[in-house]
């Protein structure tokens, strides 16, 4: 089981000294990287570099924008005074008053959406084998009517396949599923027309 990584940027000495105390005596499958992010350009390069799934922040100001957080879950630590609506890209809100149990409810809930998501896109990603021998087919410069002939399928079939391929990895090019074939070791470049 692969531990779930959690980046902490809370400046503040005692709210970061007791949320690690919780993540620490509470979730056994976490790594913990804390760091002083201070502005943007930080978090970005920090978050590039370690590719947390979870980001604890004292500042609720978050840069949604930005492609490098996309995946990311982002947990806000506030105080009473200042509530904090949960919106879009803010997963869960803790406030400074909440009790500890509520605290490692709301973490488990962010744990939780974080491995079903990641169950969901391991589903999504996966390419049956057939899948895989028409990818390999696509690579290798066969055109539709080429590999129905060659697997003993219909056309149909083919154009089916192909959708859910396309659909699963997110790639709609001829090149780039030829480069998905290569960098995952279905064909060698002998083998395809980008000699």
């Amino acid at each position: 089981m692969k531990n779930h990584k959690i980046v902490v940027n809370i400046p503040s000495f005692l709210l970061r000294k007791a949320i690690l105390s919780v993540l620490y005596e509470n979730f056994y499958a976490i790594d913990v990287v804390i760091v002083d992010a201070a502005d943007y350009e930080n978090l970005t390069a920090i978050t590039l570099r370690e590719r947390p799934d979870i980001i604890l922040l004292q500042d609720t100001k978050i840069p949604f924008d930005d492609f490098v957080f996309k995946d990311i879950f982002f947990v806000a630590i506030t105080n009473d005074e200042t509530p904090v609506a949960k919106g879009e890209f803010l997963d869960e809100v803790l406030t400074i008053n909440d009790s500890q149990s509520v605290i490692i409810h709301k973490l488990q809930k962010v744990i939780n959406k974080i491995k079903q998501t990641h169950t969901e896109n391991a589903t999504t990603q996966e390419l049956s084998n057939r899948e895989k021998d028409i990818l390999k087919a696509v690579a290798q410069g066969l055109t539709n009517q080429e590999i129905a002939e060659k697997l003993f399928l219909s056309i149909h079939t083919i154009t089916t396949h192909r959708k859910n391929i396309t659909a699963k990895l997110g790639i709609k090019t001829i090149s780039g599923l030829t480069l998905y074939a290569l960098l995952n070791g279905l064909v060698n470049l002998e083998e395809t027309k980008l000699k």
